[in-house]
């Protein structure tokens, strides 16, 4: 078998780990540095502007870690962020649903938009929890601002992410100062190997060098140790009604075989165990939703049944059910575990919220797993092996489907049984060793992975990297990129024609009618704000008067007179005046219909 690291031992971007313990540490400049900012931000000076998009997710229902991290950072960074106030863009008709969700945390919701039109939101920081390695880089180039850019990966198995995401993070202007926080030393190491492909292959391809200027780091992902904390386990038991007596092994998560752990040999140890234990009462309790067409839950529990263990497998699948009282049902538990083998999983939240319970962890010796679980202290880590078995997939990937390849690369992938039962055994016998590693599992999960040690890090990071951004200064404002649309240029020949500057226009009888009781019929205005009723009405008043005088307004004049001390430009005024004719209003023909008269 290769060693572990040969492939980080070619890496050629700098890397640097961020967290305490497992992840090395800050150095002791920068964390005094944070300290003394951030005690100048308590004492009353403005903390810095941090922005980050956030897109809403539907998720059908499915637990999915980066969907929970993603959501829990920006709680966090509301509730725990010292020298930086964060507001959160997002779509304008998730506005209204995020605000209620956010404000409470201190954070400011606003439109997309409005970092372009209004001109009053300039970011001393630009954070991206959800690894769009575009928009942030792209938005810096128009606004030509000397901040960072931070990203934090979440899966990065997938063959599009390797256009959509590892390409254009390549094609986007990146600077030193800009950073991808990684969740593990792992997956820090793929996104790196990652990088390294597409770029090979770009430059092979069209002999065109490019590369990530900035950093990959290592810091973790939180859990919210205040929800997440040991709570007995008689609540829980009652709550689900599992036996007083009962050892149980708790899996949560996505119930998948295709992207997250297969099961089955999981109860065939659980029978192992019951077979060297006839007078303990042992038994599995599997949480999670199902994978959209897949019925994995369903298989489990045929498959138990088939074993002879159906009594001793318990599967709650409802997240109705289960969500409301996680922290419940993981402190009920003896032994939280976890035989994931899928290459999507870079981090790994549950077997952390296990351990900010107090359960001790028996989980595979797998990615992140192996630095959130410290062996032999919060628990074990059960070997696993792979072959190097994966060319046929990777060849085939441009037909198959991307769960096909997680499917089929999992099956590759052995992970010792018999040493987890051994683990588990171990636990089983020694009601000592299950509290020691309790107790150690909560002290880690409340000094390394509490958002508040995380979101420090992350501080600390900002910090610094915003003092390089502006050490090297800002850019000016860059020509749009190659993947910025030229609506107007590309599409013009649509149209049978082109309003011209020197058209005459004039309003309609029912553009004066409107100005007296009408309403503007702006559908899908209140969710998408593409009109702005105050521009148009102007538009209106302004026909109004200039007909009462007796004069023809063309479009070059009303630009001219609805520019002047309005930030939103002449083609927004063009584009609203487009509206008043496109419903009637506004003629463009004056002796069609005019209103000159009236």
């Amino acid at each position: 078998m290769h060693p572990r690291g040969e492939a980080a031992s070619r890496r050629t971007i700098p890397t640097k780990f961020l967290d305490r313990s497992t992840y090395g540490a800050c150095s002791e400049s920068s964390d005094a540095t944070r300290a003394t900012e951030i005690g100048m931000s308590n004492s009353g000076t403005a903390r810095a502007r941090l922005g980050l998009f956030h897109e809403v997710e539907d998720l059908g229902g499915v637990a999915v870690g980066r969907s929970v991290a993603v959501n829990q950072s920006l709680l966090a960074l509301g509730r725990y962020a010292r020298a930086h106030h964060a507001t959160v863009f997002c779509d304008p008709r998730r506005v209204r649903e995020l605000g209620i969700q956010l404000a409470p945390a201190g954070l400011r919701v606003a439109p997309r938009r409005s970092l372009l039109e209004t001109g009053e939101f300039t970011p001393e920081v630009w954070h991206d929890s959800q690894f769009d390695t575009h928009r942030p880089f792209a938005l810096r180039e128009r606004l030509g601002g000397a901040y960072p850019v931070t990203l934090v990966h979440h899966t990065v198995s997938y063959p599009y992410l390797l256009h959509d995401v590892f390409l254009r993070l390549l094609l986007s202007d990146t600077r030193e100062h800009d950073a991808v926080f990684c969740t593990s030393v792992a997956a820090r190491t793929a996104v790196g190997n990652l990088l390294d492909q597409v770029g090979k292959r770009f430059s092979e391809r069209y002999g065109v060098q490019r590369r990530f200027a900035g950093s990959l780091e290592v810091i973790p992902l939180g859990v919210d140790i205040d929800r997440f904390r040991p709570l007995g386990s008689s609540p829980g038991r009652d709550h689900f009604d599992l036996p007083p007596d009962a050892f149980v092994l708790l899996w949560v998560g996505r119930m998948s075989l295709a992207d997250k752990a297969d099961l089955l040999p999981l109860v065939t140890a659980l029978g192992d165990l019951r077979r060297r234990n006839p007078d303990r009462n042992v038994m599995l309790v599997c949480a999670g939703g199902d994978r959209e067409g897949e019925r994995f839950a369903e298989v489990v529990h045929e498959f138990a049944k088939d074993q002879g263990l159906g009594e001793s497998v318990r599967m709650i699948t409802d997240r109705g059910v289960f969500e409301p009282w996680l922290p419940h049902l993981y402190s009920a538990a003896d032994v939280f575990v976890s035989p994931v083998d899928n290459i999507q999983e870079t981090f790994g939240i549950t077997p952390v919220e296990a351990m900010a319970c107090g359960v001790p962890q028996v989980v595979s010796d797998w990615n992140g797993y192996r630095e959130t679980v410290v062996h032999g202290e919060t628990g074990f880590l059960v070997p696993t092996c792979w072959a190097a078995c994966a060319e046929e997939i990777e060849w085939a990937s441009l037909l198959s489907d991307p769960v096909y390849d997680h499917l089929a690369l999992s099956a590759s992938v052995a992970v010792d049984m018999g040493v987890l039962g051994q683990a588990v055994q171990r636990l089983l016998d020694d009601e000592a060793l299950r509290r020691r590693m309790g107790e150690a599992s909560r002290r880690r999960a409340e000094t390394v992975y509490a958002w508040e040690h995380v979101i420090a890090a992350y501080e600390t990071r900002w910090i610094d990297l915003g003092r390089e951004a502006r050490a090297v200064g800002p850019r000016e404002p860059q020509s749009p990129g190659y993947s910025e649309p030229s609506y107007g240029r590309v599409f013009a020949e649509y149209a049978s024609d082109m309003l011209e500057p020197s058209d005459e226009l004039a309003l309609t009888v029912a553009g004066l009618e409107l100005l007296g009781t009408g309403t503007l019929p702006l559908h899908y205005n209140a969710a998408w704000n593409y009109l702005a009723p105050d521009m148009l009405r102007r538009i209106l008043v302004g026909f109004q008067r200039s007909g009462r005088k007796g004069a023809t307004l063309t479009p070059e004049r009303i630009v001219s007179v609805m520019a002047r001390g309005d930030s939103r430009g002449q083609a927004t005024v063009l584009r609203h005046l487009m509206w008043l004719i496109k419903y009637g209003y506004v003629a463009v023909d004056p002796d069609r219909e005019s209103s000159q008269s009236q």
